[in-house]
């Protein structure tokens, strides 16, 4: 059978069109389905964010207590739109966990001590070096410096993670059972070492004292037991954790400033829209603002709480203020090339002044 011209141009023309609209149709497809994942990766308004963050503050304790007034603050300013899920009082597990979980993803940020911090962004541990800092105006004046202010928002996010706020939880100090005299008297303790605890570390091998690992859930029955007899902490955070119940005295000098920090990793950053994030940025320096201020009040008034309890402080003699001091030095050397930079100590250290 021979097909005619006419015949031939007509199926020409329909397999052209045939597949014209083939492509037509594949094109449509494929823009829908780029449109539902664009969809599905940018936030809409209508869309609940929800960020979950942990801690080891307590419930009801005042650093919780901020938590839940942010919380609601967000959830207002965002219309519903960021919610914050807190997971107080270690209920996510000790610090070491808790990172664990924000780099797995099953946690979105965190409000940590140094000790969480030496672990997402060794950097920070500048900030907690004994001897750095001898007076709360000294930190307040590196933390409103510009460059040490661009220096961690550039370290923090090469890390992959968000700062949204500093924390303290007062001046550090040493607690005891047992009323001691010297240093050397310390060596005959069972004296508390945070697992993670880089710097107290140190500075008790320094010193010659050997110390008992406990990660700070376990610090409390330890206590109770006898297990441990020296433990470190501030005033606010023993009396919060009931340490204050298991130890008559407390060493008068402080040993440093403990600092701490509210971070949300990059990724759950990224699931609000800028507006939302701005949102949630400003609203969480302003509590953490608030937070330092309200926490240097209520660490005084702790103090002089702790003292009506018949907690006893304990001055230590000029020869061991002198070993103390020189301990502190070494070790603030020592951790600078290794985990902050001698640029960023020398300028904290200026700054301080």
């Amino acid at each position: 059978m021979t097909m005619s011209t006419t015949t031939i141009k007509q199926v020409v023309m329909y397999v052209t069109l045939a597949c014209a609209m083939q492509t037509f149709a594949s094109n449509a497809v494929a823009k829908k389905s780029a449109a539902i994942e664009a969809a599905a990766a940018t936030p809409t308004k209508k869309e609940t964010v929800t960020l979950k963050i942990a801690t080891l503050a307590p419930k009801g304790s005042l650093w919780a207590k901020y938590f839940d007034k942010l919380s609601e603050k967000i959830s207002t300013e965002t219309k519903g739109a960021v919610k914050l899920k807190i997971y107080p009082g270690g209920i996510q597990g000790d610090e070491s966990e808790v990172v664990a979980k924000l780099k797995r993803g099953q946690l979105d940020g965190a409000a940590v001590t140094a000790i969480g911090l030496s672990q997402i962004n060794p950097e920070a541990l500048v900030l907690q070096m004994p001897g750095v800092f001898k007076n709360e105006a000294a930190i307040d004046r590196v933390r409103s410096n510009t460059s040490v202010i661009d220096a961690f928002d550039k370290s923090f996010d090469k890390k992959g993670y968000k700062l949204l706020g500093w924390g303290e939880y007062g001046w550090i100090h040493l607690f005891t059972k047992k009323k001691i005299s010297s240093i050397d008297d310390i060596k005959k303790e069972k004296v508390w070492q945070w697992t993670e605890d880089k710097i107290v570390g140190h500075i008790l091998k320094r010193l010659g004292i050997s110390g008992t690992p406990r990660s700070l859930p376990e610090v409390y029955p330890a206590l109770g037991s006898g297990a441990l007899t020296v433990v470190f902490n501030t005033m606010y955070g023993a009396m919060a954790m009931q340490w204050h119940s298991l130890v008559n005295y407390y060493v008068d000098e402080p040993l440093a400033l403990g600092i701490g920090a509210t971070v949300l990793t990059n990724s759950a950053a990224k699931k609000l829209t800028a507006d939302q994030w701005t949102i949630v940025q400003d609203l969480s320096k302003r509590a953490h603002d608030g937070l330092i201020k309200k926490m240097r009040a209520d660490s005084a008034k702790t103090k002089k709480a702790l003292a009506k309890m018949g907690i006893k402080a304990i001055k230590i003699s000029p020869a061991d203020k002198k070993k103390l001091d020189a301990v502190s030095k070494e070790t603030v050397n020592s951790f600078s090339g290794k985990f902050y930079t001698k640029t960023l100590l020398s300028t904290i250290q200026s700054t301080a002044k």
